[in-house]
């Protein structure tokens, strides 16, 4: 399969110097962006693809041939997202937030990939206007380091909706920590002592007493759903 994907991605890339050419085949990815500036990224890597807005947001999905188009199927959006208070940075003309958190979302999200030559240009489907990207010799960073993580054991309740029917296979104490996670990755600070005990022992749980009065503003939509979900059912 993965000798398939080369074989046809090196007859549509023809001429294309492929990158990652000499690794390992399983290693393999060929890596494009915009002639005006590296920012933007889009990276193949068998079956998979990563479209990346900077070196630390990125949608993530699946990919196929259809004749010289690429078609593709996004499926999760990876990113750090900025909480807290908006103070202006010193050194440029626009603000950042006081902290970031890693997030994942699921998402349903498709785009095309016309091949012309060496040149590839991407329609989101809703976009008349393509963006160009061309084959990149020497990438400005390594697509490997592009990996975000939710911490804790039940990540999901803040990367996607879980259905009410998914949360009934889990016990009362489970819902319980679950719910409470979602709270605890803000570095929520916990009154009960066996939810204290608890987070403490969690080598990722960093907690943050100001976070208290903050931490529900900080909550996203799926994460709010989740918790009103389990409480039904807690």
């Amino acid at each position: 399969m993965l000798k398939q994907i080369f074989i046809v991605l090196s007859a549509f890339f023809l001429g294309l110097p492929v990158f990652g050419q000499q690794m390992e085949l399983n290693n393999t990815y060929w890596l494009f962006e915009p002639p005006s500036g590296p920012d933007n990224h889009l990276i193949f890597k068998t079956n998979k693809v990563i479209y990346s807005l900077d070196f630390l947001n990125y949608y993530e999905g699946t990919w196929h041939l259809n004749e010289d188009t690429i078609l593709i199927s996004f499926t999760h959006y990876k990113g750090m997202r900025g909480i807290g208070n908006i103070n202006p940075v010193s050194s440029t003309d626009y603000s950042s937030y006081t902290k970031s958190v890693p997030t994942i979302n699921e998402i349903n999200k498709s785009a095309k990939i016309v091949i012309n030559r060496n040149e590839l240009y991407f329609f989101w489907n809703v976009q008349n206007n393509p963006e160009l990207f061309k084959p990149v010799d020497k990438p400005e960073f390594n697509p490997d380091n592009l990996k975000i993580i939710i911490s804790g054991k039940c990540p999901e309740a803040s990367i996607r909706v879980i259905p009410i029917e998914e949360l009934k296979i889990y016990s009362k104490e489970e819902l319980r920590l679950m719910r409470n996670e979602i709270f605890a990755r803000y570095g929520y600070t916990f009154k009960s002592p066996q939810l204290a005990d608890y987070f403490n022992r969690q080598t990722w749980y960093h907690q943050n007493p100001k976070t208290n009065e903050e931490v529900e503003s900080y909550l996203t939509n799926i994460e709010i759903r989740n918790i009103e979900s389990i409480r039904t059912i807690e």
